[in-house]
């Protein structure tokens, strides 16, 4: 028998020695399927345990007083996600995967998937309307825009950088809405120091006005004069009489009620503060017009600014998904409950692109506001 191997009665079958720890199924947080060859995607253990690779899985021989143990999941270009306190047990193989999938008991140990380097969010502002979140474009990243990013369909793209490159650059195009090759860009965080945590940018297209100014901004709609009168001259009467002077009347006046518009920096939302710090979203141009707000009177802010503020609106998960529910705003909350695609949840909350509903807080990145 050897300490790091797997203690299976032999029989006159003579079996082989197993591995005291297998790693597999390593996926990305878009449920893509990683080859845990090594190279793609790989295992560690922190007390510096080499693993074997084969058929995509990970072996490694952890030795039983080893005790309890951190296992890491990693991918160049994704950020990489740990198991602690692992122990294995004498006499059974343990099996580890990172794919949010079934924990099959006590040989079993389940990681979240792994995120991708990059994520990148495009919108855009049209004469006729704002389009929040923009599907079917081309978004590339990394050196040279070397790097395509997956669409995930709800204005979410997911790029794969790796760490070796020093391009801080985003670039979206082919993005419709009459924008025609017009490309934009975005920046985020250097991957080459040795950053632990997925990196966001926002795209915003805004077509410009038929006048040519640089970026539409929706008019703010200019009254029409009165027409003026000229007075019928008056008859010279015989005798002198002094006319009594007519009043003109003021005109009368609108007042609308004082509000707070924001909008955060990176953000094409535009959400309305009527009173109490909730904030709601205005969905469309349509209704910030009909409502009387004027463009000139949108604040951009940081999103640390709106942080106290409650955030009041509708998401629904997106198809197809299940999605967790956690105590937390961050993958490292405990799970609570689970949510389905199609599903619709009231929000009372927004913090690091997680939103809060009545049972906890569900991740921003597979919902869309509506």
């Amino acid at each position: 028998m050897i300490a790091t191997y797997s203690t299976a009665a032999a029989t006159n079958g003579f079996a082989s020695l197993s591995y005291s720890l297998k790693v597999t199924g390593i996926k990305s947080e878009l449920a893509g399927t990683l080859a845990v060859d090594g190279s793609v995607a790989s295992a560690s253990v922190d007390n510096g345990t080499e693993a074997t690779y084969s058929a995509n899985v990970a072996y490694i021989p952890v030795k039983v007083s080893s005790g309890s143990f951190t296992l890491r999941g990693e991918a160049d270009g994704y950020v990489n996600k740990t198991l602690t306190t692992i122990t294995v047990a004498s006499g059974s193989q343990q099996t580890a995967h990172f794919d949010n999938g079934t924990d099959l008991g006590a040989t079993d140990w389940v990681g979240d998937k792994l995120p991708f380097a990059v994520k990148v969010h495009v919108a855009a502002s049209t004469n006729s309307g704002n389009i929040p979140d923009v599907s079917g474009a081309t978004v590339k990243a990394g050196d040279a825009y070397g790097v395509s990013c997956t669409d995930n369909s709800d204005g979410y793209y997911y790029c794969a950088v790796t760490e070796v490159e020093t391009g801080v650059t985003a670039e979206a195009y082919n993005i419709g809405y009459g924008f025609g090759s017009t490309i934009s860009t975005c920046a985020y965080d250097d991957r080459t120091n040795g950053r632990s945590g997925q990196s966001t940018c926002s795209i915003a297209f805004t077509e410009a006005h038929s006048s040519g100014s640089s970026s539409y901004v929706y008019p703010t709609p200019t009254p029409t004069p009165e027409e003026s009168v000229t007075p019928t001259p008056a008859v010279s009467p015989s005798t002198s009489v002094t006319p009594t002077p007519v009043r003109t009347p003021e005109p009368e006046t609108q007042t609308l009620a004082t509000v707070n518009l924001y909008r955060r920096i990176g953000d094409t939302k535009v959400y309305v503060d009527t009173g109490g710090s909730v904030l709601s979203w205005v969905k469309t141009a349509e209704q910030f017009i009909a409502a009387g707000y004027k463009w000139e009177d949108v604040k951009n802010v940081p999103a640390a600014t709106l942080a106290p503020m409650v955030f009041a609106g509708q998401v629904k998960v997106n198809s197809g998904i299940t999605l967790r529910i956690r105590s937390l705003p961050s993958l490292s909350g405990a799970i609570l409950g689970r949510t389905y695609g199609g599903a619709m949840h009231t929000f009372t909350g927004f913090s690091s692109g997680w939103y809060k509903i009545d049972k906890g807080w569900i991740s921003g990145a597979y919902v869309k506001e509506i």
